[in-house]
């Protein structure tokens, strides 16, 4: 929940932050962040599904989002007069959503997989979405509220910490109680 919360927040509030808060031209520097954006989303999703076919599921999804919380890092320091830098960003945020999105999806099915897999991935997916509504949500009552979206970012970083930390546990107990050959 907290990844959606994060993915869908930054994409639906991250146009508002960057031409409101930070004056970036609407005109010509956001259309172009925002296809690098997407661009660097669709590069993440094949390297992330890549790397997932590859190397540990988990470990993947951590690393995704560690790219994601880096581009909030960055995003959370720009100011807007450095138009490199907001593409750096924008590279950076696509990978990390796109990684984040991705994997999620293959590391849940790595641990449901089978005949009920449908049902629990229906459910898991009805949570995710609510709580991107909700994340949505909440990003916009705080910037009205407190003024700013900086407070937005930096809670969205530290869910993404606080989803690495978690898939770490899971990942570790997961590790243990399953018998070696």
């Amino acid at each position: 929940g907290s990844i959606w919360l994060t993915v869908i927040s930054l994409l639906q509030h991250q146009p508002i932050f960057l031409a409101k808060d930070l004056g970036v031209d609407t005109a010509t520097v956001l259309p172009r962040v925002f296809s690098i954006f997407f661009a660097f989303s669709v590069a993440g999703k094949f390297a992330f599904g890549w790397l997932s076919d590859r190397l540990d599921k988990g470990f993947t999804l951590i690393s995704s989002l560690f790219i994601l919380a880096t581009s909030l890092v960055l995003l959370r320091s720009l100011d807007g007069g450095n138009t490199l830098i907001i593409y750096a960003y924008a590279a950076i945020a696509g990978i990390g959503f796109s990684g984040s999105f991705t994997t999620i999806q293959i590391w849940i099915a790595s641990f449901y997989a089978g005949q009920s897999y449908g049902k629990i991935l229906a459910s898991l997916t009805l949570f995710d979405t609510l709580s991107g509504a909700l994340g949505t949500w909440l990003a916009g009552i705080m910037r009205d509220n407190l003024g700013s979206y900086i407070p937005v970012i930096s809670l969205m970083i530290g869910l993404c910490m606080l989803a690495a930390i978690s898939i770490a546990i899971v990942r570790y107990l997961h590790n243990s109680s399953t018998p070696s050959e």
